[in-house]
C-alpha cells in the first residue's frame, strides 16, 4: 500500500505542473467507484459564478500516462465516467475549467482498484472543495468520503486515514457511513476497514486525494 501511496503522490505532481490561473472559481469534485469495477464517475460543480454551457476538461493520471477524456460541459452539475486501464494499479483524476484564461484546476482525486478485499462496501465516493462554496464554507478546502453497507455480518466500520499528519483510525458504527466533512489541506488517502467485532472482514479501494488551492 505504501507503494501505491508513493505513485499516487508522484501522479499529483504531475498535476501540479500544469500552470494554474489565480484560483477565482469555486471547485467540487466528486470521484465514485464501484468495488470489483474499474470503472468511475466524475462529478463537478463550478459555483454560481459560471454559466451553463461552460466547458471542462477531465483528466486521468496513471501509470500509462496522462490521458485528456472527452470534454464534458457545465450543465449545472457535470458527470464524466471512465474506466481505468487494466494493468494500471491506480487512477488520479482532475477537472479543469475551459472558460477564459485555461488552468482552473480542481483538486486532484485518486483511487486504486484491486485494492479492496474480504467484506468490502460495495460503492465508495470521496467529495472535496476548495474555495467558498456551499460545502466549503469557511472557504477552505474540506473532504469527505461516503460508502454504501455490504451485505453480510460485521458490527461497525474503521476508517484509517494517512496524510502528512500521521496515521489515525476513526470507529464508526454499523449505521454510519460517511466520515463527515474534514479540513483539507494536505495529501490525504482513506482505506474503509468493515469490522466484525474487532475483526476487520473487509476493506475499500485506497483512495486519496491531494489539494491543489
Amino acid at each position: 500500500m505504501k507503494r501505491i501511496s508513493i505513485s499516487l503522490a508522484v501522479a499529483a505532481l504531475l498535476f501540479s505542473a500544469i500552470p494554474v490561473w489565480a484560483a477565482q472559481w469555486d471547485r467540487e469534485l466528486t470521484l465514485a467507484t464501484t468495488t470489483g469495477q474499474r470503472t468511475v464517475t466524475l462529478r463537478t460543480f463550478w459555483g454560481e459564478a459560471l454559466e451553463r454551457g461552460t466547458p471542462f476538461l477531465p483528466i486521468r493520471v496513471g501509470p500509462t500516462g496522462p490521458v485528456a477524456l472527452p470534454p464534458g460541459t457545465f450543465n449545472p452539475s457535470g458527470t464524466v465516467t471512465d474506466t481505468v486501464p487494466i494493468g494500471d494499479s491506480y487512477a488520479c483524476y482532475a477537472i479543469m475549467l475551459l472558460h477564459g484564461l485555461p488552468g482552473q484546476l480542481s483538486n486532484v482525486e485518486c483511487f486504486a482498484p484491486g485494492t479492496a478485499t474480504g467484506l468490502a462496501p460495495p460503492t465508495v465516493t470521496m467529495f472535496s472543495c476548495s474555495q467558498l462554496t456551499d460545502s466549503c464554507t469557511s472557504g477552505a478546502p474540506r473532504i469527505s468520503v461516503s460508502w454504501t453497507a455490504p451485505l453480510g455480518e460485521f458490527t461497525g466500520y474503521t476508517v484509517v486515514t494517512f496524510s502528512d499528519g500521521g496515521t489515525h483510525a476513526s470507529s464508526m458504527p454499523r449505521g454510519q457511513t460517511s466520515t463527515g466533512s474534514q479540513a483539507f489541506t494536505t495529501p490525504t488517502c482513506y482505506v474503509v476497514f468493515v469490522m466484525n467485532g474487532i475483526i476487520p472482514v473487509g476493506q475499500s479501494d485506497l483512495m486519496c486525494a491531494f489539494p491543489m488551492s
